[in-house]
């Protein structure tokens, strides 16, 4: 399916493959007052693809279109925009801004009419001086003191047709009161022959608890999942079994 204005009335008619028969075409009897717009770009895109088209004062306050390449099954629209005009008497302004970075503004537009637009005549964008933003975050990783413990793996020697690396995602966080304290506390996963770091939540300081790592010590720890054990113990269980506890004093 591909539109394109055929009869040249300022609005986009439709022609339609079929399969094992004629293409269809349907005209649009649409009689509503409007503007279309053809661009000229400088070569080597001479259609303006990528253009940016705006029309002002029309049947809404801003109506805005961009000139595209392709977009459909194995067809392609004819690279002409057409706007809704509202009414004949009603002050247009149309505005282009081209790929180059140039901006072309055409006044007094008038409606029912084709309007040609050349980026020869575009003149550049005025720089927009923005004062830098304030950053809402900084990095704190320093603070932490941690570093994560990956033993090497050569994912593609096992599996060659693997689009990335499976096996060092890096290690899972989750964040669990484990000492019932009433602050959440902050669990990271390891790699094979690892150590889980726990570090306890001290009313928004975060500090390296004295806990220990027991059950399976061979197998990745990547994935954290907290819960509450029985006779309301806590504990938080790697992906490979075993649970936190306590560093006995």
């Amino acid at each position: 399916m591909a539109l394109a204005d055929l009869d040249n009335d300022g609005d986009l008619d439709v022609v339609v493959n079929n399969f094992n028969a004629p293409a269809s075409v349907y005209r649009n009897e649409a009689a509503a007052p409007r503007v279309v717009v053809r661009l000229k770009g400088l070569p080597p895109n001479t259609r303006g693809v990528g253009a940016r088209i705006t029309l002002r004062g029309g049947a809404v306050p801003l109506q805005s279109q961009e000139v595209v390449a392709g977009g459909r099954y194995l067809s392609s629209d004819d690279p002409v925009r057409s706007f809704a005009a509202g009414s004949l008497t009603n002050r247009l302004t149309l505005e282009v801004r081209w790929r180059s970075g140039r901006r072309s503004v055409v006044e007094a537009v008038r409606a029912n009419r084709l309007y040609e637009v050349d980026e020869t005549g575009a003149q550049p964008l005025e720089p927009v001086i923005t004062a830098p933003a304030s950053p809402w975050f900084e990095d704190a990783t320093s603070r932490l003191g941690h570093t994560h413990h990956e033993t090497p793996f050569d994912d593609f020697e096992r599996q060659p047709l693997l689009p990335n690396l499976l096996s060092q995602l890096g290690p899972g966080v989750a964040w669990f009161d484990v000492d019932r304290d009433g602050w959440d506390d902050l669990v990271i996963g390891t790699g094979a022959g690892g150590r889980l770091a726990v570090y306890r939540n001290t009313g928004g300081w975060l500090r390296a608890a004295g806990w220990r790592r027991v059950g399976h010590a061979g197998g990745s720890r990547s994935d954290c999942l907290g819960r509450l054990a029985s006779k309301g113990r806590r504990a938080c269980d790697p992906r490979r079994r075993g649970a936190l506890r306590r560093r006995s004093r």
